[in-house]
């Protein structure tokens, strides 16, 4: 019979610290790290616990086969090969000529409605999608040319869902909804046996119906199974995730664990934070206690934030309800002379220039660098590439023909970048990053730092000697909410408003209000020093103050 071990934990909690030493206990008590499953819900976590494994074990990181996302899991589960069965860009392009979607952006919109319809694991019907539509709140909506939003036809998202699912079928290939649909039938069917027998899962709480599912399947042929989450932070109900998946756990109950305290946040971050939780319909009664900093909540109207900008030396976050509100933030941080990062995207030049220097420095040296600093390099090339046939060496010596194959090689890597996904190593050598990603070149004739859009100037400027590192110096953040879930800043500067379709929505459907509370709810859990609650600074179309949660909830 499978032990369940539950760990409930607010935010700042240490839920993952803890985790961490119920690894560390299993370990110590004699049992193989290779038999056991560390599920975690972003490669960045993964890569702290296989540091902590490998220190408490001894065994070599490659030994720790088990310990990723669900679909690194997933993949190696089924032993897919990355030529043979990975949805690349160049496949996905041949589909999707048939396809013809004009400017309105009407097909990633069905993409996106089918990819939750199969997350839900509803059946590819009106009725399939009427329940998906009920579960997640999501609309069949898209943008028109004049920027008003048009309902999809039911009849259309069907017949792109069943042309592509007949597409993958037919070609082999693995999407990621794909990979947890057919491991689930797998593991139900016998097909497919676990290699493991200890299970740990970090972030619980934002599993999918699906992936959920599949959980429940592995969890049955397991001793002892560890999850670990915070249903008030369940803010992902529009992919399909659920408070009740943590709350209400089918697998046999062991032992549940409450973690008491906050380390992040004192008393009045704590207090204020709470007024957001309170009537949820459902959620997991408990206490909490602040840590020992008492911290302080700011309520703000307007322009009054602006004064708050510039506190030397500390981290900040702005944090905002959508996208669509992103632009002016960093309008008012550039006219402040603010650097910042954007959240989800690190797409800044400053950010993408200092990440890409210190990558291609680490490199030069002949240091390890960590595969998502390589995946970050590759994927913000696009942007360099472009001026890639112009630009000149330190002597003003122009490659055009090294500077075209280099464009070459990285745009092939590129269009297949499932292959940064499945790829089992954290860590990359200048000679082994050369061999997975240009195929052809060794390291030594790259000299990628030639070839980066300004880091000539950037060298120069800064007065740094090639290839020393330079500290990264991005302090301030911009983005969503979503996006900022699991981090933390010193200081948040936390924007209220709920901008239409949002705040119309909440007014009539109980469980978007509640989805609105738990994410207000993880903004304002951000911050571990000072938060400012920010309302009245947006505007929509007429010139309207956009309404605040306050006023809303």
């Amino acid at each position: 019979m499978t032990v369940l071990n539950k760990i409930y934990g607010g935010a700042g909690c240490g839920k993952t610290h803890h985790l961490m030493q119920e690894l560390e206990k299993l370990i110590n008590a004699g049992t193989d790290v290779r038999s056991i499953a560390m599920m975690t819900l972003t490669r960045a976590a993964r890569r702290e616990f296989i540091a902590r494994a490998v220190v408490m074990s001894g065994n070599d990181e490659k030994e720790l086969r088990w310990f990723g996302t669900m679909h690194q899991i997933t993949w190696r589960l089924l032993d897919l090969d990355y030529k043979e069965n990975a949805v690349t860009a160049k496949r996905k392009k041949a589909f999707f000529e048939s396809y013809e979607d004009e400017p309105s952006g009407k097909l990633p919109n069905i993409v996106k409605i089918n990819e939750i319809r199969r997350n839900c694991m509803e059946e590819n019907t009106k009725e399939g999608l009427l329940q998906t539509q009920r579960e997640t709140g999501l609309e069949f909506v898209y943008r028109n040319r004049n920027g008003r939003f048009e309902y999809i036809d039911l009849d259309e998202i069907i017949e792109f869902g069943g042309a592509w699912e007949e597409f993958l079928n037919i070609e082999g290939l693995y999407d990621f909804t794909r990979m947890i649909e057919v491991a689930h039938s797998a593991v139900c069917g016998g097909d497919v046996e676990p290699p493991f027998s200890q299970m740990m899962v970090d972030e619980f709480q934002d599993f999918s119906p699906l992936q959920h599912a599949l959980y429940v399947a592995l969890s049955e042929h397991m001793e002892n199974v560890w999850i670990c989450g915070d249903d008030r932070q369940v803010i992902y109900r529009f992919a399909g995730a659920s408070p009740a998946f943590l709350i209400d756990d089918p697998v046999t109950p062991g032992h549940e664990y409450i973690l008491p305290r906050t380390w992040r946040y004192g008393k009045n971050i704590l207090e204020n934070s709470l007024k957001y939780v309170r009537g949820l319909k459902i959620q997991k009664e408990r206490d909490i206690e602040p840590a020992e900093h008492e911290g302080r909540v700011y309520s703000l109207r307007g322009n009054d934030w602006i004064e708050f900008l510039h506190r030397d030396g500390t981290t900040s976050a702005y944090l905002v309800r959508t996208n669509s509100q992103v632009p002016a933030i960093i309008a008012e941080l550039d006219a402040q002379g603010i650097v910042y990062g954007l959240l989800g995207k690190s797409n800044s030049q400053v950010e993408t220039l200092l990440r890409n220097y210190n990558t291609v420095a680490a490199l030069e040296r002949g240091d390890s660098v960590l595969v998502d600093d390589i995946r970050a390099l590759i994927q913000n090339l696009p942007v360099t590439a472009e001026m890639v046939d112009a630009q000149t060496t330190i002597d003003g010596v122009q490659h055009v023909k090294k500077a075209q194959l280099l464009k070459r090689g990285i745009k092939t890597r590129i269009d297949d970048p499932t292959y940064l996904l499945s790829t089992t190593q954290d860590f990359f050598t200048g000679e082994e990053f050369a061999d997975a990603f240009l195929a052809g070149w060794s390291w030594g004739d790259i000299n990628l730092l030639n070839y980066i859009k300004g880091m000539n100037e950037f060298i120069r400027e800064k007065g740094v000697r090639f290839p020393e590192p330079f500290d990264m110096e991005i302090h301030h953040y911009v983005g969503t909410i979503h996006k900022f879930k699991g981090n933390e800043a010193d200081n948040v500067f936390l924007f209220r408003q709920m901008p239409y379709p949002i705040s119309d929505r909440v007014l009539f459907d109980e469980r978007a209000r509640d989805d609105e509370r738990r994410c207000f709810y993880v903004g304002a859990t951000r911050a571990r020093h000072n938060l400012y609650e920010i309302d009245d600074y947006f505007f929509d179309y007429f010139g309207n103050v956009v309404p605040s949660v306050a006023e809303i909830l």
